[in-house]
């Protein structure tokens, strides 16, 4: 973080804001769901955060020897990946812990 707010031009305290936002704004929703049958799975995920992030999220391909190692959701200025897949692997979704649902 303190990379990325010196090549911003940015105070660290605002990089550092900015990514905490998503874990104390309630995230987005993930589904899962299988076909027993087909034996297959799908991770479904909505973005829809409670914050207005749409123009600055982006779909990144993340490439090893010229192929795809694995691809994520993000936005601009957010360290980690918040819903990933490794093509023909797995998948995952960052979901913040919710105590108001308990």
């Amino acid at each position: 973080m303190h990379g990325l707010a010196a090549a911003l031009g940015e105070p660290f305290e605002d990089i550092w804001a900015f990514t905490l936002i998503y874990s104390i704004s309630g995230g987005c929703t993930s589904v899962v769901g299988n076909d027993m049958e087909a034996g297959t799975v799908v991770h479904g995920r909505l973005l829809d955060y409670p914050m207005a992030v749409k123009p600055i999220q982006l779909h990144a391909v993340f490439t090893k020897g010229g192929s795809t190692a694995f691809e994520c959701v993000i936005y601009v200025g957010f360290i980690g990946c918040l819903t990933g897949m490794v093509p023909g692997g797995y998948s995952i979704s960052s979901e913040p812990e919710r105590h108001d649902t308990i």
